[in-house]
């Protein structure tokens, strides 16, 4: 596994127990923790996104089509 593909498994990772947590919690400061966690695997991905089209340009990593079809 290289670094995008457990960049890639982490970030799906957060979501997932985000959107859990908003699904099943019934307490309002947790609610608010899996919101704010929601909010960083979003924040994340988008860094990811900008840090691969940056490096696509100079020609260090893998194709554009191939990161993005990871989301």
């Amino acid at each position: 596994m290289d670094e995008l593909d457990m960049l890639t498994k982490l970030v799906m990772e957060l979501q997932a127990i985000a959107q859990s947590g908003l699904t099943y919690t019934k307490d309002i400061f947790d609610k608010e923790r899996f919101e704010r966690i929601r909010e960083i695997s979003a924040q994340v991905r988008f860094l990811f996104c900008v840090l691969w089209m940056a490096a696509a340009f100079s020609k260090t990593m893998k194709p554009l089509a191939v990161a993005f079809s990871r989301f």
